[in-house]
């Protein structure tokens, strides 16, 4: 007679799932501090697994090498973002008021990342292919979001007609991206204090600055409402 395979305990089975994520989680977090820190090549397996306080062979055994340790820092901060920026752009509201609401996320959020945000650019900058791409596919989704509201507003007279929604978002990025990789001596060179609520003062000045370039002439909408 063939002996039936015991199966492990429910509440068991739940409770090894539970712990290997948080031991997953808990290395990303700390080799998001130590890349952002040191950069890539300066900080070592040894050093993530004893800043956890885990073993090693973990590290190899969730995502194969540092460098896929790497991608998955980048691709966890990456997912976050998006799904911010994507709640802020589903959520009610005319197309100004979400693109407003999407910019202050997706501002604030960045900044907040900024020091790893800058460990992306020196890691992009030292020939990660594969880092690379991966940004450019996490980066193009954000993209696609501005560009539908920017398209709707358009559409709706909220923004200007000549609007180019590409060149709009592309600014929008460059705005956003330098804050967050020159921050330090873009906020000493303009005196601006490192208190506990300027990433959110920023957030909001950079969605207010950017929404106000693109809107809709007053005078045309009036002369589009009388006819």
């Amino acid at each position: 007679m063939a002996r039936r395979r015991l199966r492990q305990p429910r509440t068991s089975r739940t409770r090894t799932h539970q712990s290997a994520d948080g031991a997953r989680e808990q290395i990303l977090l700390a080799a998001q501090e130590l890349f952002a820190k040191n950069g890539f090549h300066a900080t070592s397996i040894r050093q993530i697994a004893a800043s956890t306080g885990l073993n090693s062979q973990l590290i190899y055994y969730y995502f194969g090498d540092k460098s896929g340790l790497h991608r998955a820092v980048f691709e966890r901060a990456a997912g976050e973002i998006h799904t911010r920026a994507k709640a802020a752009v589903d959520s009610g509201g005319s197309a100004r008021v979400r693109l407003e609401r999407f910019i202050v996320e997706w501002t604030g959020d960045v900044l907040s990342k900024a020091t790893l945000i800058r460990a992306l650019f020196r890691a992009a900058q030292e020939g990660d292919k594969e880092l690379v791409a991966l940004v450019r596919e996490r980066s193009s989704r954000n993209a696609k979001l501005v560009h539908a509201l920017l398209d709707e507003g358009i559409r709706r007279g909220e923004f200007r007609k000549d609007l180019d929604p590409r060149f709009a978002a592309a600014s929008l990025a460059g705005m956003v991206f330098f804050l967050a990789t020159s921050g330090p001596v873009v906020m000493s060179a303009n005196a601006i204090d490192r208190d506990e609520d300027v990433v959110n003062r920023l957030a909001r000045h950079t969605a207010d600055l950017f929404m106000r370039g693109i809107a809709a002439d007053p005078v045309t909408k009036r002369g589009r409402r009388s006819r």
